[in-house]
């Protein structure tokens, strides 16, 4: 990450995650709680490794971590995560088949598994079968669906579901399918038919039929 998107993301959050200094003791300053959060989501380094690199103590590397992740949700998601209008849809229509030669392709959707630690409880509902059977290790997961546009810029993401889920179950759970992004897609490229709820639902059950799949990602084509 460069020094202009950290500023940049350091004043969109300052008012989320700043705290005052206290007679009792100063605070840890807002731009290495940010850092701190940041380096733990690049890295995956244990809480260990990061208490050590900033001189923290594990406790509160947890806290900041939490605390940054929830003002990102809150403050960034909603800011910078939005679904296109008909519009603009046209135009990532336009950009897609000007890049791939395919007509009618509005988006890029994957569903990642995302590695865990076997939680005690509910064991079986976070058991990812289909990557156990491949390594021969007990895989446990959650899951992150995405969807981009012509220049890779996120315009859905979904992220927690059980990774016993198959990809078009994570399809079907997400707020992409339910809230009616899905639906205003499907009308847009297949005006001027009229797609109803059950029909969404039966895409989504066989995703096959209007998703191409291209090596590491599925394009949503209806």
């Amino acid at each position: 990450m460069g020094r202009v998107t950290f500023e940049k993301i350091c004043e969109e959050l300052n008012s989320a995650i700043a705290k005052e200094d206290t007679t009792l003791r100063s605070v840890i300053p807002m731009r290495q709680r940010a850092v701190v959060c940041l380096w733990r989501l690049a890295t995956s380094d244990p809480l260990s490794m990061v208490s050590r690199r900033f001189g923290l103590g594990i406790s509160t590397c947890h806290k900041l971590v939490l605390e940054v992740c929830t003002a990102i949700k809150t403050v960034l998601m909603s800011k910078y995560l939005i679904w296109p209008d008909i519009v603009a849809l046209r135009n990532i229509k336009g950009e897609f088949e000007n890049i791939s030669g395919i007509p009618n392709v509005v988006g890029s959707i994957l569903t990642l598994h995302v590695p865990i630690i076997a939680l005690k409880t509910s064991v079986s509902a976070y058991f990812n079968k289909r990557h156990t059977k491949r390594t021969q290790k007990s895989y446990y997961s959650v899951t992150i669906q995405g969807v981009v546009d012509h220049r890779g810029v996120f315009m859905d993401v979904c992220i927690g579901w059980l990774g016993s889920l198959r990809d078009n179950e994570v399809l079907e759970k997400s707020a992409f399918f339910l809230e009616g992004s899905l639906r205003d897609m499907a009308k847009e490229v297949l005006q001027p038919l009229y797609v109803s709820q059950s029909t969404l639902r039966d895409m989504a059950q066989q995703v096959s039929q209007f998703m191409l799949r291209d090596l590491l990602c599925h394009v949503i084509q209806c």
